[in-house]
């Protein structure tokens, strides 16, 4: 017989159960232990909540990380709906402009401490990943995000699906920049060519995909 959840699961077994769990429920979303997921024809989301690998006892700590995949951009179905799994993976601090966020606990056993970690990610929750998430319907936000991240081959790609050749375009244009700028490729740096006539090579290799 398993005995007692050591206090730093327990409390983060609460932040899912009265903080994540109704709200999702409520726009259909699945769970598997701390992972939900809703699929639909058009989009698949996933969200896991990942505690830290080091928790022990009453200390350690938790984040959130965002999954989101489109069939209908011909993106592939993922095989796990654990956020990790998906094609557009985040975590909640791309959505805050920050460096990686965690929920830290020092004292798990202490309910004040407790009730302040968990008021603080109820408003991320309620305030930047639920209206991502519930925008994410439409993929040009999800795309948005991903060039805001500076991952432009995967703006690109959505770009191509989303028949919105100037974005992509200018994704690989960019990404371009970025590798002649790299003192490993001195022939793309100097080279006297026009970015965009490089690029069209690489647009119509998008093209010509299966």
């Amino acid at each position: 017989m398993a005995g007692p959840k050591a206090p730093i699961s327990d409390a983060i077994a609460t932040v899912a159960l009265e903080v994540v769990a109704p709200s999702l429920k409520s726009r259909g979303y699945r769970k598997q232990r701390h992972n939900w997921h809703s699929d639909t024809p058009a989009v698949i989301k996933a969200i896991t909540i990942q505690s830290s690998q080091f928790n022990l006892g009453s200390t350690g700590k938790f984040t959130l990380e965002l999954g989101l995949s489109y069939p209908s951009l011909g993106e592939p179905m993922p095989d796990d709906r654990a956020a990790y799994g998906a094609v557009h993976h985040f975590r909640v601090s791309e959505l805050l402009g920050m460096n990686d966020r965690w929920w830290e606990y020092a004292d798990a056993s202490n309910n004040g401490e407790r009730d302040a970690v968990a008021r603080d990610f109820e408003h991320v929750w309620n305030d930047n990943v639920l209206p991502f998430m519930d925008g994410s319907d439409d993929p040009r936000t999800v795309r948005d995000l991903v060039l805001a991240r500076k991952h432009f081959l995967e703006a690109a790609s959505m770009s191509r699906a989303l028949n919105d050749p100037d974005t992509r375009d200018g994704a690989l244009n960019t990404q371009l920049e970025k590798l002649r700028s790299n003192e490993w490729l001195p022939d793309l740096r100097y080279n006297p060519h026009s970015l965009i006539g490089l690029v069209h090579p690489l647009v119509e290799t998008f093209e010509n995909c299966p």
